[in-house]
């Protein structure tokens, strides 16, 4: 399975303005431009890791940071971030319309 999509399409990657950047690109080079943007910008992500609703994340006024909850791989792990960003990929997508994109339906 390849991802194709335009560059015009990925928001994040209009950052990218080198001349030999191909205009489609496939998983492979999304997922590398991904980890190396996390490196570049110096971000902690974790992947498949659950916040604990129990307790929910709470933000202490005094110390300025979070104390949230992590499920990493079976293990709860206590974090005290300054910032915390949670993306739970529940949005919905956006997919444009391009007639024929779905195929002749054959059942």
């Amino acid at each position: 399975m390849e991802l194709q999509d335009t560059l015009s399409l990925l928001s994040i990657l209009r950052l990218i303005s080198a001349p030999n950047f191909p205009q489609y690109i496939g998983r492979t080079k999304l997922a590398d431009f991904m980890e190396s943007y996390a490196i570049q910008q110096e971000l902690t992500v974790w992947t498949s890791s659950a916040v604990s609703s129990v307790p929910a994340p709470v933000f202490d006024e005094a110390t300025k940071r979070w104390t949230v909850v992590v499920n990493r791989a079976g293990n709860e792990v206590t974090l005290n971030p300054k910032h915390l960003i949670i993306a739970t990929g529940i949005g919905a997508p956006y997919v444009p319309q391009i007639p024929g994109q779905w195929g002749v339906v054959l059942c």
